[in-house]
């Protein structure tokens, strides 16, 4: 009876090792390393997408080193863009699911193979796994040879929305606003009333100012001091400007001859010309011809311009010069 025992633990013993030993590969086979390879679809029309999705199932410790995919895949399929990994799902044994997907696209006609893409576990690069091959077919437009060649269609005219108006139709309302604003404005102010105001401004009697000015160019002796060009500048000056006030005449911007001719319509004795035009003719020949006159005829110049300026004087006391009355005009 206790021989029976023993065979019977000893049997008990062998069939617990037995279940040990036969459980080991199924604990292993519940931490599979897998990979997949999916596409949305298995033929698109040229130059359309394709969605690809890789998604590997591994241990949630270890690593796993995925393919380099770039620009392409093959000469002919194309990677529009790409996802990073992101964990689809954690099993209950410690596994997890891993996706990545790509967009893929191909611009010419015909199958094209997608190719397998290996994955290796970054601490043992002999455990590897791969995905299958996916066939894509790319296949253009049916063309009815049947019929005859058409230009192409032109793109189709969306139709025109409120929206889109209401901004253009306030722009051109605003610049329409602005427009009468800047006319109404315009014609304000070219119709309001202008006022022309006739101011009489005394500048003082031409003759006393010519004398004054004579007077004080003889004292200041510039000839005399070798400044024979400054003497005859300076003393035309004052005569050219006598006759602006006296007669009316633009004579600082005239020449000699132009002076001279003016001088035939205004009241001027034969006299009195000829002192004029010997005093403009001599200045002219020092300022331009660089002629030096001795010392007695720059005093004659000097007789000569105080006697014009006597002999010319107006009799009437009423006259006024053109240059005594000034415009002002105000605007109301």
């Amino acid at each position: 009876m206790k021989f029976t025992n023993s065979i019977k633990q000893i049997a008990y013993l062998f069939a617990f090792l037995a279940l040990i030993l036969g459980a080991a590969p199924v604990a292993s086979a519940q931490h599979p390393f897998e990979a997949s390879a999916s596409t949305d679809t298995n033929q698109i029309l040229i130059g359309d997408q394709v969605t690809l999705t890789l998604i590997v199932t591994n241990r949630f410790e270890k690593e796993v080193l995925w393919p380099e995919i770039g620009d392409t895949i093959t000469g002919a399929i194309e990677v529009v863009s790409r996802s990073l990994s992101d964990t689809l799902k954690r099993r209950g044994d410690g596994s997890l699911e891993i996706a990545r997907v790509y967009k893929l696209t191909s611009f010419d006609s015909g199958y094209f193979v997608i190719p397998p893409f290996y994955f290796i576990e970054a601490d043992d690069s002999s455990s590897t796994v791969e995905t299958e091959a996916i066939l894509i077919l790319v296949h253009t437009m049916e063309v009815d040879t049947s019929q005859a060649i058409r230009a192409i269609k032109g793109p189709l005219e969306a139709p025109y929305t409120w929206d889109e108006f209401i901004p253009h139709a306030l722009t051109a309302l605003a610049l329409i606003l602005l427009g009468l604003i800047i006319y109404w404005a315009y014609k304000k102010y070219k119709n309001r009333p202008v006022k022309v105001v006739i101011e009489e401004i005394e500048v003082g009697d031409p003759f006393d100012i010519a004398i004054e000015s004579l007077q004080n160019l003889k004292e200041k002796k510039l000839w005399q001091q070798d400044k024979v060009k400054l003497y005859y500048t300076e003393l035309t000056d004052i005569i050219r400007t006598y006759i602006e006030n006296r007669f009316g005449v633009i004579a600082m911007e005239m020449t000699t001859d132009e002076i001279m001719e003016s001088m035939n319509y205004v009241q001027v004795s034969q006299a009195e010309r000829e002192k004029l035009g010997q005093l403009l003719m001599l200045a002219d020949m020092v300022k331009f011809a660089k002629s030096m006159p001795i010392g007695s005829e720059h005093e004659a110049s000097l007789m000569r311009a105080f006697d014009f300026v006597r002999e010319s004087r107006p009799i009437s006391d009423d006259h006024k010069s053109a240059s005594q009355i000034a415009h002002k005009t105000e605007v109301t």
